[in-house]
């Protein structure tokens, strides 16, 4: 993990954004995205591993069944992400690549 004011900033979101949310072993799922974070080296790869579920908690629906689901959680991390970059004055090129990055994150190659 890269520590820089950019780096701290994304990771402050992710926190805030998952404050009190458990993964499904009951382990507090901001975990995820700091161990992401922990293996990129370079500061915009940090920023998009941090910040590349912040839309889940808003994206959480439950099935009939009781099984919980995040279904376009992709697409509205990008959107929260590209929002967070802008009011912390990102260059449009990183902005532009960090929401690519989220918004990717969870298409499996063909």
């Amino acid at each position: 993990m890269i520590y820089t004011p950019m780096t701290n900033n994304a990771m402050r979101i992710a926190y805030a954004a998952h404050h009190g949310q458990v993964d499904y072993n009951g382990i507090p799922y901001i975990f995820h995205p700091l161990h992401l974070a922990e293996q990129m080296d370079d500061e915009i790869s940090c920023c998009a591993a941090l910040l590349h579920d912040v839309g889940k908690p808003q994206c959480f629906t439950l099935d009939e069944n009781g099984q919980g689901h995040f279904y376009g959680h992709a697409e509205k991390s990008a959107e929260l992400a590209d929002k967070i970059l802008r009011r912390l004055r990102f260059d449009n090129e990183t902005r532009e690549y960090v929401t690519s990055l989220v918004k990717m994150h969870d298409v499996l190659p063909k």
